[in-house]
């Protein structure tokens, strides 16, 4: 969900997508990016501001910068893909870090543990992450 603008460019001369070169500089705004497999309490993420640079090229798609601005928390995310003829067999490697607002923890549902056990995973007010695996099987884990 959002408000998209900005700008793409593609070009590829076997009509093959992975063997194409392109970049994208894109910005959504007033968002919600609603999660298929739920993280921790996440199953959704509300923003104000999504702004995304990324790189195609020799097979790969390298997200340059990607900076997300909300209520709740601020994020960024940088790696590439390995595109495969499969979609799905692309593999990530993708690594990212939140910082969530000091109003984050205030009047959560969430259990008083849980909520303890997260506040333990977040070092000097960031939370670090990466994503492995592939498109189709993806693991994500905090650092």
């Amino acid at each position: 969900d959002g408000i998209l603008s900005g700008a793409l460019s593609f070009q590829t001369e076997n009509k093959q997508i992975i063997t194409g070169t392109g970049e994208a500089d894109i910005s959504i705004s007033e968002g919600r990016i609603i999660l298929s497999n739920p993280i921790l309490i996440f199953n959704s993420i509300e923003f104000d501001d999504i702004s995304i640079k990324c790189v195609m090229e020799k097979e790969k798609l390298r997200l340059i910068h990607f900076r997300l601005k909300g209520q709740d928390m601020t994020g960024t995310l940088s790696g590439e893909i390995d595109l495969r003829s499969d979609i799905l067999k692309s593999a990530i490697d993708i690594s990212g870090a939140i910082e969530l607002s000091p109003g984050f923890f205030k009047n959560r549902k969430d259990s008083s543990d849980f909520i303890r056990h997260f506040k333990q995973l977040i070092k000097n007010g960031t939370l670090s992450f990466v994503l492995t695996g592939n498109i189709g099987e993806p693991r994500f884990r905090f650092l």
